[in-house]
């Protein structure tokens, strides 16, 4: 740098006098200035040497990332890593909801670094500071646009509308999750979710567990179409009553995009309207779970869903169903058959806790024209005709499927026996 001497004369030295006493001072300017020096490392180099660092630590992470930000100027944009982290970062020391949301309100523009949401990232509340906290998770999402991933879990009734029109607003969002609570049901009942996801085009994983029957804001909501904007695909219900209008406005799209379909412990849909929602997405479904989801027949002798629409599933490669009524035709009717030997991925078949539906004479034709290549069936019986399943699984054994059969449990009454036709 250059260097400037400029002595202290009699010229920058002065008296006054401040309530009758004589103040000196004197005016010193720099004797030496030095031109500042570029950083040597580029922002992506500086961001990736500090991300490693401070990878992994359970406590002292935010005070050490603080301290790389501290460097000098062009190591502040660091600070960025603490909203890039918090979903990511295993740590015992996690933030308070409030100071975050401060942070955001002095800082927007970092809003657009968080990509994740989850309650579990922040630091736990009392009981007392509840409801404080959950607005400041709101005041939180309201400005991070860029949210891709949603976790939301016992969100307190109070603050549940609210929260519903401030995930109205959200664009970015692929994947949500809304796990059922051991303590309490979920604070927001289907037409409020589906009112709060409608907008999201990029959603592409939905999972809800234990939801309300039904609130406040969810008894205004009138859904607008046929259909939400968003195209599912992966769809997980757990726990709840659902109606056949609000399953199928999840899976109806103009374009069939459902993959995976789990129900479990599911109320309220009867075998008609399931039928209807099978048949919208047979052409994308690839892994479908049913457990303890009963649906009700119109009339004794109408079709069971899982029948009728199997024909059409043929890129379905797993299902599992448990206490659903199935018969032979589930096995009998799958298309796609494929030799072991062409290295395409098995086809799974599970049936547990079937009843005499599913009859065991039946299942030796169903074995020499199924597509599955790997069938279990457990059947809530006391015992099974063992002559049956050696000839069941002797024609199994030909075509290179795999047969399980077997019992568990006592005989359970069951409706009069159908007719299959293969």
């Amino acid at each position: 740098g250059t260097e400037y001497f400029h002595p202290i004369t009699r010229n920058d030295c002065g008296t006054r006098s401040i309530g009758g006493i004589l103040v000196h001072t004197a005016r010193v300017i720099p004797t030496t200035r030095v031109q500042g020096r570029r950083n040597p490392f580029s922002a992506e180099i500086v961001h990736r040497v500090v991300e490693l660092a401070v990878a992994g630590k359970l406590l002292g992470w935010r005070r050490e990332l603080l301290s790389y930000s501290l460097v000098c100027k062009g190591w502040k944009h660091v600070l960025g890593l603490f909203f890039q982290s918090l979903h990511v970062q295993p740590s015992d020391d996690k933030p308070d909801a409030i100071h975050v949301a401060h942070s955001l309100s002095y800082h927007p523009y970092r809003a657009r670094l968080i990509h994740s949401f989850n309650p579990s990232d922040y630091r736990p509340h009392a009981p007392a500071r509840r409801l404080q906290t959950w607005l400041h998770f709101i005041s939180i999402l309201q400005q991070s646009t860029s949210i891709k991933d949603l976790h939301l879990v016992s969100v307190p009734r109070p603050v549940s509308s609210t929260l519903a029109l401030v995930l109205s607003q959200l664009r970015n969002v692929r994947r949500c999750y809304m796990p059922k609570s051991a303590k309490e049901n979920q604070s927001f009942d289907i037409p409020t979710i589906q009112m709060f996801i409608a907008r999201w085009h990029l959603l592409r994983i939905l999972e809800i567990g234990g939801w309300a029957t039904q609130t406040a804001v969810g008894a205004l909501y009138r859904p607008v179409g046929p259909h939400l904007q968003c195209r599912i695909e992966e769809l997980c219900l757990d726990t709840g009553i659902l109606t056949d209008a609000q399953i199928m406005r999840f899976v109806s799209s103009p374009i069939p995009c459902l993959q995976v379909l789990k129900l479990h412990g599911i109320r309220g849909l009867t075998n008609e309207g399931f039928s209807h929602c099978l048949s919208s997405v047979a052409r994308t479904l690839s892994h479908l779970s049913i457990l303890n989801s009963p649906m009700v027949c119109s009339d004794p002798g109408e079709e069971f869903a899982l029948d009728a629409v199997m024909p059409k599933m043929e890129n379905l490669i797993y299902l599992k169903v448990a206490d659903l009524h199935v018969t032979a035709l589930s096995i009998a009717r799958k298309k796609g058959y494929r030799p072991a030997s062409s290295g395409a991925q098995k086809s799974v078949v599970k049936i547990h806790r079937a009843t005499d539906e599913l009859r065991l004479d039946y299942l030796e034709q169903a074995m020499s024209i199924t597509g599955w290549d790997d069938v279990e069936v457990v059947w809530q019986l006391s015992d099974l005709d063992q002559g049956l399943v050696e000839k069941a699984k002797l024609v199994a054994e030909k075509r290179g499927i795999i047969l399980t059969c077997r019992t568990r449990g006592r005989p359970s009454p069951s409706p009069p026996k159908r007719k299959s036709t293969f």
